[in-house]
């Protein structure tokens, strides 16, 4: 039975080079807690992941399924 793919995957593939397997941050990257990421919507933290901000590239290659994924476990669903 295949391994379905869950958000955690999705962070380890995508993210974690830069945000750590921690979600605190690498060599100035922000750190991705729950608690700070309340705050900001769903939508806005979807536009980051598919077309960048700042340093951060966009990653318009995941599907929406993974962004929502994605999503979901960054905001501690």
């Amino acid at each position: 039975m295949a391994h379905a793919l869950t958000g955690s995957d999705v962070f380890k593939m995508s993210c974690a080079r830069c945000h750590g397997t921690d979600r605190m941050g690498v060599d100035g990257t922000p750190r991705l807690d729950p608690v700070r990421l309340a705050s900001t919507g769903d939508t806005s933290i979807r536009m980051i992941i598919q077309f960048g901000k700042g340093r951060m590239p966009a990653f318009g290659g995941l599907t929406p399924t993974q962004v929502d994924l994605l999503v979901g476990y960054l905001k501690g669903s």
